[in-house]
C-alpha cells in the first residue's frame, strides 16, 4: 500500500514537470485561441509590428452631417401638396387664436385674438380663391401631420398652468408659429410655388402678413411686461373708457301733509232768520 502511494505521487509529479516544460517551450509568437471554440486563429496582419499596420485615413467630411452643401430630404415634391402645408398652417393658427380669445380675460388680449382670427381668414379665402383658379387639387403629406401635431401639443401645454404664465405662453406660441411658417415657406414651398408668377405674389404678400403678425405680437407681449395699459394697443386707444352710470339727483323727501280741518261754526238757534 505504501508503495503505491509512492508510485501515485510520482506520476503526479512527472505530469506536472511535463505540463511545465510544454508551456515553456512555446513560441512568443504563438497565436492566440479563441475563448468559446478553442480553436487557434491568425489575424490577417500577423508577423508584422503593430506600427505598421496600414490604417486609411478617416475622412471627417464625408460624415459631416452639418456640411453647407448636404442637402436635406424635402416634405413637398408637387404643388398640391405645397399649398395643403399653408392651409394647414392657416386652420391651425385660427384653431389656437380662437383658443386663446375664449380663455383670454382681458379686452385686450381678447381683440389681439378677434383681429388675428380676422386676418388669417381673409389670408386663407384669398390663397383658396387662388387655388381654385388653378384647379389644383390640395394632397396631404407627412409635413401636415406633423404640423397638426405640434399644433395639439402646444394647446396641451397651455392647459392646466397658472393665469399668469398662460397669456405669456399662449403669445410666444403666436410668435413661433408664424416664424415657424415663413421658415417653411422658404426651405420647402417655394422651391416649388415660385415657378408660377400668381404662387410667387401670394408669397411674397404672405411673407409680409407674417411679418406684421410677429410684430404684433411682440408688442403684445412687450405690454404684457409693462402692463395693459401702456398703449400697445393702438387700434384701442379711440375706445374710451367705460363711463359709470350718471345717478339721477335724489329730491328731498317731503313730509306728509296732513289734512286741513275747516273751522266749526256755532251752531244757529232754531228759527233764526236766515
Amino acid at each position: 500500500m505504501k508503495r503505491f502511494r509512492i508510485f501515485l505521487f510520482s506520476c503526479l509529479v512527472a505530469l506536472a514537470m511535463i505540463a511545465i516544460a510544454a508551456s515553456c517551450s512555446d513560441e512568443d509568437g504563438a497565436a492566440p485561441r479563441k475563448s468559446s471554440t478553442g480553436r487557434y486563429y491568425r489575424p490577417k496582419d500577423a508577423g508584422k509590428p503593430a506600427g505598421d499596420v496600414d490604417v486609411p485615413p478617416f475622412d471627417a467630411g464625408e460624415f459631416d452631417v452639418f456640411a453647407p452643401d448636404m442637402q436635406i430630404p424635402k416634405e413637398i415634391s408637387t404643388v398640391g401638396q405645397a399649398v395643403q402645408a399653408l392651409i394647414t398652417a392657416y386652420d391651425l393658427e385660427v384653431k389656437e387664436a380662437e383658443y386663446g380669445q375664449a380663455n383670454a380675460q382681458t379686452p385686450p388680449i381678447k381683440a389681439y385674438a378677434g383681429d388675428l382670427i380676422r386676418d388669417v381668414k381673409t389670408s386663407r379665402a384669398r390663397l383658396k380663391g387662388l387655388i381654385a383658379s388653378k384647379e389644383i387639387a390640395p394632397r396631404r403629406t407627412n409635413l401636415t401631420d406633423r404640423l397638426k401635431f405640434e399644433s395639439q401639443a402646444a394647446l396641451s401645454q397651455l392647459t392646466g398652468i397658472f393665469r399668469n404664465m398662460w397669456l405669456n405662453l399662449w403669445v410666444n406660441r403666436r410668435i413661433d408659429s408664424a416664424n415657424n411658417t415663413r421658415r417653411m415657406l422658404n426651405d420647402q414651398l417655394e422651391p416649388i410655388l415660385a415657378e408660377d408668377e400668381d404662387f410667387a405674389q401670394e408669397l411674397e404678400t404672405i411673407r409680409a402678413e407674417l411679418d406684421a403678425r410677429v410684430d404684433r405680437a411682440e408688442r403684445v407681449r412687450d405690454g404684457l411686461a409693462g402692463g395693459l395699459d401702456n398703449g400697445m394697443f393702438e387700434e384701442m386707444d379711440d375706445i374710451p373708457p367705460p363711463q359709470k352710470p350718471q345717478q339721477q339727483p335724489q329730491k328731498p323727501l317731503q313730509q306728509p301733509q296732513l289734512p286741513q280741518q275747516q273751522p266749526q261754526q256755532p251752531a244757529e238757534d232754531a228759527g233764526a232768520a236766515p
